[in-house]
This record gives structure tokens, C-alpha cells and sequence, in this order.
């Protein structure tokens, strides 16, 4: 019942137009999260600010968020125009020390930080909880 209402939400504001879509981006993101994760701070990102192989897909919106918990990781969640593009971006995604790439339906992310073990129990603690 809580992801149709974020979604009602999220078209309301964007029809409205009162909002930017990365605080909108930002709003659906959970507080809190299975395993002792917490959101403890978040942010907008400018689309072009981002690595080239995310711009090139065309980014809808960006944001970054912090979770602590057994670690501090920083997640980085982008909203592209299709499920087809957040794949895309995945799938070319090079692989970097520190840093675990995922997506979700239109969302794209990066986990940053921490052990691969804490990012990737974080990762499968997040995906569920974003829309699809």
C-alpha cells in the first residue's frame, strides 16, 4: 500500500510541478532498513555530475544518500527514463574497488564504501524497497 501512494505522490508532484524530481527521488528512499541501516542524510545530485556512462542513458533525476549501520555506505540512485536503460547502465558498468553497482526497475545505484559484504547486505536490504 506504500509504494502505490509514494507513486500517487510522485505523479502529483510532477504534474504539479512543485518539486524537483531529485528531492522527489529522495522522498522515496526509506528510512530505515532491514539489518540496522539508517538514513542519515541525503542530497540531489546534478545529472551532469555524473560518470559519463550514466549521462549517456539520459538520467531522469539523481540523488545520494547515506546509510549507517554496521557500516557507512553512501549510495548513489538514479532515475532513468526506462527499465531498459537502468539495465544497460548496470550491465556496462566497469567494476571498481569499493563500489558495488545494482538497479531496481528505472533505478540504477552505486554503493560506496564499507566492505563488499556490508554494501551488498545493504543493497539487498534497499532494492526491495524501491519502486519498481
Amino acid at each position: 500500500m506504500k509504494r502505490s501512494r509514494r507513486w500517487f505522490l510522485l505523479a502529483t508532484a510532477f504534474l504539479a510541478g512543485c518539486t524537483s524530481s531529485s528531492q522527489l527521488l529522495i522522498e522515496l528512499l526509506p528510512n530505515h532498513l532491514d539489518g540496522g541501516w539508517a538514513l542519515t542524510a541525503s542530497e540531489p545530485v546534478k545529472t551532469e555530475t555524473l560518470a559519463p556512462e550514466i549521462r549517456e542513458r539520459g538520467p531522469a533525476s539523481a540523488a545520494r544518500a547515506v546509510y549507517d549501520g554496521p557500516a557507512r555506505i553512501v549510495v548513489t540512485i538514479c532515475e532513468m527514463k526506462t527499465s531498459t536503460s537502468a539495465f544497460a547502465v548496470f550491465q556496462s558498468w566497469k567494476a571498481r574497488d569499493g563500489a558495488q553497482a545494482f538497479y531496481h526497475g528505472r533505478l540504477f545505484g552505486i554503493a560506496e564504501g564499507a566492505s563488499a559484504a556490508a554494501r551488498i547486505q545493504l543493497i539487498r536490504a534497499l532494492q526491495p524497497k524501491l519502486p519498481a
